[in-house]
């Protein structure tokens, strides 16, 4: 049974590879959204396949792609992250990209503009992580700080409402506090929405 599970894994992945003529590459990160999913490759490119409907594939195009394919507009990609409808990827200089379904400001690009290639978030210039959600986005900083943005029906973004926003927000931040009593140190969480 477990063979079975394997075998499609690994006919892709060899394709990808025989297709491309990238044998000295190696996929660093995958990541399943509803229909669709996303590979991270050692050389920073990001690839793409499924169904596409919202341009969730980041391709420019609202096509079916059976086959892993390059999405060329990205490159030096150090995190990606797909949600049931978007995607998001953060390139080494720490700009987020974020493409698909935009109703509910989702893409952080300060509109609701679905967007079938890659737009910039909006602000964010020194990520090192995204987290695609349901119908919303996360993004880690360098600095430790987390910005949000997307629906929030249920309170998801933790701005301490329920106010969805297509700007990101910030949503905490992490402090080092020194206590001079017994030299110990402490990490205190501080909710900025809260």
């Amino acid at each position: 049974m477990q063979m079975k599970r394997l075998i499609p894994v690994f006919t892709l992945f060899l394709s990808m590879i025989v297709a491309h003529g990238q044998t000295n590459l190696t996929t660093l990160s995958l990541s399943a959204g509803q229909r669709h999913a996303l590979a991270l490759r050692s050389d920073g490119s990001v690839w793409a396949w499924g169904t596409n409907q919202f341009g969730e594939l980041g391709l420019g195009t609202n096509a079916l792609i059976l086959a892993p394919t390059r999405i060329a507009s990205i490159t030096n990609v150090i995190a990606i992250s797909a949600g049931p409808l978007h995607s998001l990827a953060v390139e080494g200089n720490g700009t987020v990209w974020a493409w698909g379904t935009n109703n509910d400001g989702r893409l952080g690009s300060g509109n609701f503009v679905t967007a079938s290639n890659p737009v910039a978030v909006a602000v964010i210039t020194n990520a090192t992580l995204v987290a695609a959600g349901g119908n919303h986005s996360l993004a880690l900083l360098a600095n430790g700080s987390v910005m949000a943005w997307g629906a929030n029906y249920g309170g998801q973004l933790g701005t301490g409402n329920t106010i969805s926003t297509k700007q990101t927000r910030p949503l905490w931040q992490f402090y080092q506090c020194l206590c001079h009593r017994r030299r110990h140190k402490f990490f205190i969480g501080i909710d900025a929405g809260r």
